[in-house]
């Protein structure tokens, strides 16, 4: 389990549990959903997402209902 102390360290621990659950699974990630936060919505994981052919999804904006959905299940990564 790996936690993340620092926003910043998010693209790395995703990176590394994208490669963990493919190894694992024999499958690729098909898609992703978060809420709009900078952590999730930045360049680098736009690129890391093209490149591996991963959908990101985001809940609307100003929508705490969907938001907490995305919170629940990153909270069980």
């Amino acid at each position: 389990m790996n936690f993340i102390r620092e926003k910043s360290d998010t693209f790395d621990v995703f990176k590394d549990l994208c490669t963990q659950l493919q190894r694992e699974k024999r499958c690729g990630i098909a898609r992703i959903r978060s809420g709009h936060g900078t952590e999730f919505e930045n360049a680098k994981f736009d690129e890391y997402c093209l490149d591996e052919g991963i959908i990101q999804e985001f809940s609307s904006p100003i929508t705490p209902q969907q938001n907490g959905v995305v919170e629940r299940k990153n909270r069980t990564l």
